[in-house]
């Protein structure tokens, strides 16, 4: 009997002991699950406080009033230093850059001239459209022929032959952000784009790292001079090819043709024309439409003979290696500065350097030689540029020095420079 009542009170012992268990779980489970919610909760409204502020400086001062005396002087200092970049940056370029001439929100509107021509042969297809671009918006746009790639060097180039007025365009338009760029379109709307590079008087050559598969135009054919003369043009929005055609004012002879190098044509074309193709009935490339006069109605073209002289002139004066030790230009033919680099090459040249050939920018050349390579790392001082710390090495070397001894070497250590005329010979 006695048995049976202690076996049963100690099974009701026990079945308390697993309840109480049960409950206890259940209880530490749902605080768990509070406390866990209540954290998440403070930090979501303190993300929340820092979102709702209404300002920059009342979100900073929040941020900064959390952080530890030591991570507040950090972050000062680099506040300051940013600072201090972002104005050396803009007295780099105050000094060296573009001016800060105002901008037009207007964009450039292509005007169609003539008919719409047949697009079906060799030679029309050779005809691109070229259009200068700030950032989104067209400034101009006008046309340009291929011409044939250049020897077999890496990297491929395709070539275009364009009126100087695209340069006379793209000088005009720049700005301090410097943004412009060159783009192409094909016959089959395919573009990319290109490079301003070499240019004279009357023409200029666009380059582009693309392998265009246009046929070039052929300007050795003779030239047989027929009653009509077309001019080409290609729409950049549209592609479409665009052509006028009239009789010259009088039949050119070869005493003409040596003493003038701009034909008058009484067809006048619009800026899509410009840099397009003068091709005769029986096909062949008379010349190259460079500019128009409105008011006479009248557009003045390249002869092909000029074109072909000044194209070899030109080719000449393309650099064909790396080697860019003594490169200079002739009177009349000048290179374009790519864009964004106005302020390098503006710099350069207060340095007593020559500006760069063409396309060397363009492919992240550098100036190698100059006696003023960095070394080691590097120690800012009050002016130096802000990318400094780039080029710095990772050898920690003045850290290791007495604040003492490195503002005596400071002080102390001077450059100088030798030159032979306007050249550095040794610095």
């Amino acid at each position: 009997m006695q048995r049976e009542r202690r076996k049963r009170g100690h099974e009701a012992s026990h079945g308390d002991t697993c309840e109480e268990r049960i409950i206890e779980r259940k209880k530490t489970k749902r605080d768990q699950e509070a406390s866990r919610n209540s954290l998440v909760s403070s930090i979501i409204s303190k993300k929340m406080q820092i979102f709702w502020l209404p300002t920059e400086k009342s979100r900073r001062d929040y941020l900064m009033s959390t952080v530890t005396p030591r991570q507040r002087r950090m972050i000062e200092r680099m506040v300051q230093l940013n600072k201090t970049w972002d104005k050396l940056n803009e007295d780099y370029l105050e000094r060296f850059g573009c001016p800060d001439t105002p901008v037009s929100n207007r964009s450039f509107v292509e005007k169609p001239f003539g008919y719409a021509a047949s697009d079906d042969s060799l030679l029309t297809s050779s005809v691109v459209s070229l259009a200068l671009y700030d950032g989104d918006k067209m400034l101009f746009a006008c046309s340009g022929v291929a011409l044939g790639r250049k020897g077999r060097a890496y990297p491929v180039v395709s070539r275009f032959v364009t009126s100087k007025r695209l340069v006379t365009e793209f000088e005009k338009n720049r700005n301090r952000a410097d943004n412009l760029r060159i783009n192409v379109r094909l016959h089959d709307k395919e573009s990319f784009d290109g490079f301003l590079g070499l240019y004279d008087s009357h023409i200029a050559i666009v380059t582009s790292f693309w392998f265009a598969n246009v046929p070039p135009v052929d300007l050795h054919s003779h030239i047989g001079w027929q009653n009509d003369l077309v001019a080409y043009g290609r729409a950049f929005s549209s592609g479409i090819l665009m052509a006028t055609s009239n009789a010259p004012t009088q039949l050119l002879g070869a005493d003409h043709l040596i003493k003038h190098d701009l034909i008058p044509f009484p067809c006048p074309v619009t800026e899509a024309g410009l840099g397009g193709p003068v091709i005769n009935e029986a096909g062949d490339v008379v010349g190259l439409s460079i500019k128009v006069d409105v008011d006479e109605e009248t557009t003045y073209f390249l002869h092909r003979v000029a074109l072909l002289a000044r194209l070899e002139y030109l080719e000449k004066l393309m650099p064909n290696s790396t080697n860019f030790r003594e490169y200079t230009l002739p009177d009349g033919v000048n290179s374009i500065v790519p864009s964004g680099f106005m302020a390098h090459v503006n710099y350069l040249k207060s340095c007593g350097y020559p500006q760069p050939p063409p396309l060397v920018l363009e492919v992240n050349g550098r100036l190698l030689n100059t006696f003023e390579e960095d070394f080691g790392q590097l120690y800012g001082y009050e002016d130096c540029d802000s990318n400094f710390y780039d080029r710095s090495s990772e050898e920690q070397v003045w850290d290791k020095l007495r604040k003492k001894v490195v503002t005596n070497i400071c002080r102390r250590v001077v450059s100088l420079s030798s030159y032979d005329g306007d050249s550095t010979v040794i610095c």
